[in-house]
């Protein structure tokens, strides 16, 4: 995985979600979409 791209996408998964929930949004180019777990931290992410 390129550093730069790795980085960046950590500091999505990094921010603080609604618990329970899933988010879509745009990263880049790319629609991605993760699960949050009930103290709302991503822990699955869908990306294409």
């Amino acid at each position: 995985m390129n550093t730069a791209l790795g980085d960046e996408i950590l500091k999505v998964l990094n921010k603080t979600y609604e618990p329970s929930t899933m988010v879509e949004l745009k990263f880049k180019r790319y629609d991605i979409a993760f699960k949050t777990d009930e103290s709302d931290k991503p822990v699955l992410l869908f990306w294409p």
